[in-house]
């Protein structure tokens, strides 16, 4: 370890950190996990499999908004038709695509510095990579098992780039097989995917490719993208020339905010910098990146031989820079830090992967003649990323709390707007949606959890053996905006069963008919909030029957078996803390 040097010690260090990032983010994978179809899935995924007639091409090829997401599509059905709709195998995919991109850069940073020794500082330039490839500012495209196509629609024209290049070297023509493959493939991920096939022909061009291999990407793109745009259906949201141009500095704020996206993260969630800072210091950032892939770009097209690489890097860069002004084009009137969005933090973290690349054989010269100031320097860069990266750990009950009520509701057919809305933006929608799941027990409408509820309200319950006295109250009773057959009910109930799954509680009438149900969630106060009264209380929330106002209600519990009878008031009311 001694001849490692201060560059080598510090590598090792920017090592270790990389393998913690990279386990955090795996460890809130699982932590923020809930098999809950939410927003973009209730449509792009369940309504696609169970509406749609998947034997024809136009069912897979169709639109998803004004994108094609005919790869994700194919996930999905692999997720629904082999692991039961659980969302676990695409929320793996997303870390393996996450894993793919990262493995991209380290390729591409060998073919720019060689090998990645340690002494050199190599080491810990490279380490960078895996920091920024699983940061947890990127988390909503983790957990969110509908994200596949983000990091497809990065990964997929990087990779098309970086096989140009490579076909330039031995086996050049299954590379450039290769790149125009994946350049057709790109078209298949998201709308801006589309800019990948004349990426390549700009590059074809800029790197001094054979005529014929330029006029077949040419011909390549013209087909493609005419077959793309055949029947396209351009967006509502599409926005005039005229209205464009008033709001051109929203627009390039918005646009240079979302490339200076880990920028903003690593501001805000900084207790000792100003969070007014984190909008201009992010553009200040995406300017840095727009204008260097400018400059590199030029540089690797002027020299000699040119610097097929650098173009690929830099034109990737840039395609960055416009799928972030087309983001902007829809959104820019959401405000600045709506461009920071987790989700949006994939395609800027890499971009800024590929600067990293790019940089990495000036970064070493200036490692070589400071190397403490240098490697200091590098190593505040996952430093600043590490609050973002710690809330990893973090377990957002009350998001899956909420999120299993949503299910609830959709399971007992209640229109609970209120509560739905949580998971997806109409209930009326949601609620048709759910009826070829709930009808086959399929995703997390088969959990056994629910399966008491299916059909059971109204109907007698069977005599229950001795059971144990539940202690707890209700703390509210409130209508339902659209459906006047039930009252939203929320209590607390003594549940020493419960901690991380939510259980069911089912209710009674005095004449033993089922008029209801509640999940319960997680430990907390009693009703009266006070310090001295902590006890073994579990939150529930659910349903009951609007004919139990001013009537007797027996709340069983499970796991293990509870009662508790209380009486229910005359009228909705809501308990205040």
């Amino acid at each position: 370890m001694a001849r490692l040097g201060v560059l080598g010690h510090a590598g090792m260090v920017m090592a270790v950190l990389a393998v913690v990032f990279i386990a955090f983010a795996v460890v809130g994978g699982v932590r923020q996990y809930v098999p809950v179809p939410y927003w973009d899935m209730w449509q792009g995924y369940i309504g696609f499999l169970t509406q749609s007639d998947l034997s024809t091409w136009q069912a897979w090829w169709g639109q998803h908004n004004e994108h094609r997401i005919l790869i994700s599509r194919a996930l999905f059905w692999l997720d629904f038709n082999l692991f039961g709709a659980t969302f676990i195998f695409l929320v793996i995919v997303n870390y393996l695509l996450a894993a793919a991109a990262v493995m991209l850069f380290l390729w591409a940073l060998r073919e720019r510095i060689g090998a990645l020794a340690a002494p050199s500082g190599a080491l810990l330039v490279a380490a960078l990579i895996p920091v920024a490839g699983f940061s947890w500012a990127q988390s909503e495209n983790f957990n969110w098992a509908f994200q596949s196509q983000f990091f497809l629609a990065q990964s997929v024209p990087l990779a098309a780039l970086l096989a140009l290049y490579r076909s330039q070297s031995p086996l050049h023509r299954r590379w450039f097989a290769a790149a125009c493959v994946l350049g057709v493939a790109a078209c298949a991920t998201m709308a801006n995917g589309v800019g990948a096939l004349p990426l390549l022909v700009v590059m074809a061009v800029l790197s001094g490719q054979s005529r014929r291999r330029v006029l077949v990407l040419g011909i390549l793109t013209v087909a493609t993208l005419g077959y793309y745009f055949s029947d396209y259906q351009s967006s509502a949201a599409t926005r005039s020339i005229d209205v464009l141009t008033q709001h051109a500095v929203a627009l390039a704020q918005y646009t240079l905010v979302y490339l200076g996206a880990p920028v903003f993260w690593a501001i805000s969630n900084q207790a000792t910098l100003p969070t007014s800072l984190a909008a201009p210091l992010a553009a200040a950032a995406g300017s840095v990146l727009f204008l260097s892939a400018l400059g590199y770009l030029a540089h690797a097209t002027r020299r000699e031989p040119r610097d097929g690489l650098g173009i690929a890097l830099s034109l990737f860069m840039l395609y960055v820079t416009a799928t972030a002004l087309l983001t902007a084009l829809g959104r820019y009137d959401h405000g600045i830090a709506q461009a920071a969005s987790s989700r949006y933090q994939t395609p800027a973290l890499m971009a800024w992967c590929a600067l990293l690349v790019l940089l990495a054989p000036a970064l070493l010269r200036g490692l070589a003649r400071l190397p403490w100031m240098g490697a200091a320097a590098l190593l505040m860069i996952p430093l600043a990323m590490w609050p973002v990266q710690h809330s990893a750990l973090n377990h957002n009950r009350e998001n899956a709390f909420e999120r299993w009520i949503a299910v609830l509701a959709l399971d007992m057919k209640i229109r609970d707007q209120g509560q739905i809305g949580r998971i997806y933006p109409n209930a009326d929608h949601a609620l048709v949606l759910s009826k070829p799941l709930d009808a086959d027990d399929v995703g997390v409408f088969g959990d056994p959890l629910l399966d008491p509820v299916d059909q059971t309200v109204g109907l007698p319950m069977q005599n229950d053996a001795p059971m144990l006295q539940c202690g707890g109250s209700l703390t509210q009773l409130q209508p339902i905006a659209g459906d006047d057959r039930f009252l939203r009910i929320d209590g607390l109930i003594s549940s020493p069963w419960a901690r991380r799954t939510p259980s069911l509680v089912s209710m009674r009438s005095a004449d033993g008919r089922v008029v209801g149900f509640a999940l319960t969630m997680v430990r907390g106060r009693d009703a009266r909030n006070d310090a001295a009264s902590l006890t073994d209380l579990t939150r529930f929330s659910g349903y009951v029957d609007v004919k139990q106002l001013g009537a007797s209600l027996v709340l069983i519990g499970q796991a293990p078996a509870c009662r508790l009878q209380v009486q229910v008031p005359g009228r909705p009311f809501t308990i205040r803390n």
